[in-house]
């Protein structure tokens, strides 16, 4: 072609930049040198797919002339930066624990998030370099008590990492140490369904002591605990609470159950971490309804009767002539849930009363039931 006549001026550049290949909204600026830092002012939104395209332009004799558009690329903006939520963004007043809930909002299109904290406002030292699917964590270490520590996050995903979030200060509590679990022992098997929980003291680096808080429940996560309550029971000095209320705890059960200590600071709570949990077992509840059917035809071999007990895989029933069955005269078994009764395979001694028990078996072994009289013909 020919090389074009007349004044060309003003060489300069078109570009768009848009969400869809069909640029049918597209940001538009005109710009001179061949390249182009930032789009104006909010023009990109986080955690987008976005289109572009550049043509060039002059003037030739007065008039625009544009070149045919570049090919169409693509690139991905990177997701929004987290926004912090708790611990709120503060070194006073300080917290009361030393595992604090963090908590920042979602981020649109995040499959996770990166939680760092550090002793220096630097992050280059840090104490906790987490990963969490959730927009939350809580430390699963005692971060150093009284301290003022710092902490932010980023979003991970297929257009991450974002940004760093802005990066907040706290400080941390000064509780008591958490509690040491002492008995029931771990798994234990109770004989009756009033235990005596027992823990070790914890020590107190600074403020007054103020109480423990127990919790039992059935399920591990202490959602709805069966049993909740601050004891002040030891003061540091015989951390034990008696025993649970009455008709608390069911039959046949796995529990759970954990402590952890309170102190007073400057008229704040500063509590410890829970204790680990440890779990005990009730036992079956003991057989009811006893009854001893008599046997005209062999007086001294009586039908021994009770009502099944759920969970139970048999029974053992014991019968004697003294209350405390020292010396036993009968020390049977049966099989099955259902096999709630007993005859004697030998013959019990007549004309004088003979005390009897029985409880169940199974993988929490039962209690005795109360012991019942039976005067022989």
């Amino acid at each position: 072609l020919p090389a074009p006549t007349g004044s060309t001026t003003n060489l300069r550049y078109q570009i768009q930049i848009a969400d869809n290949v069909d640029f049918t909204s597209p940001i538009a600026k005109e710009v001179t040198p061949s390249q182009y830092q930032s789009v104006p002012g909010d023009g990109l939104q986080p955690n987008i797919k976005y289109y572009w395209k550049v043509r060039s332009v002059n003037t030739f004799s007065g008039i625009d002339q544009f070149s045919a558009w570049t090919s169409v690329s693509y690139f991905r903006s990177a997701m929004a930066k987290p926004v912090l939520v708790a611990p709120a963004n503060t070194a006073t007043p300080s917290l009361v624990t030393r595992r604090p809930a963090f908590d920042w909002d979602n981020t649109a299109g995040a499959t996770g998030y990166q939680i760092v904290i550090s002793m220096n406002a630097g992050m280059n030292t840090p104490l906790l370099n987490a990963s969490t699917v959730l927009s939350e964590n809580v430390p699963v270490i005692n971060l150093p008590a009284n301290t003022t520590l710092f902490w932010h996050v980023r979003a991970t995903g297929p257009n991450g990492p974002s940004p760093w979030s802005d990066t907040w200060t706290f400080k941390t509590g000064n509780p008591p140490s958490i509690p040491v679990l002492a008995s029931p022992a771990s798994n234990a098997l109770l004989t009756n369904y009033l235990p005596l929980f027992n823990w070790g003291d914890s020590t107190l680096p600074a403020g007054s002591f103020k109480d423990y808080e127990i919790q039992v429940d059935d399920d591990g996560y202490f959602l709805s605990p069966a049993f909740s309550r601050f004891t002040s029971v030891g003061v540091l000095t015989d951390s034990q609470y008696q025993t649970l209320p009455a008709d608390i705890l069911d039959p046949n059960t796995t529990y759970y159950w954990r402590v952890r200590a309170i102190s007073t600071i400057s008229a704040a709570d500063h509590t410890s971490d829970w204790s680990a949990a440890r779990t005990f077992r009730t036992p079956l509840a003991p057989p009811g309804s006893l009854a001893v059917i008599p046997n005209a035809v062999t007086p001294g071999k009586p039908t021994f009767d009770w009502a099944d007990v759920t969970g139970a895989t048999g029974y053992t029933i014991q019968v004697s002539i003294s209350p405390a069955f020292g010396t036993l005269l009968v020390n049977g078994n049966t099989s099955g849930g259902s096999a709630s009764s007993y005859v004697p395979t030998v013959n019990l001694p007549l004309n004088q009363p003979l005390f009897w028990r029985v409880r169940a078996k199974g993988t929490n072994l039962g209690m005795w039931s109360s012991a019942s009289v039976t005067l022989t013909p």
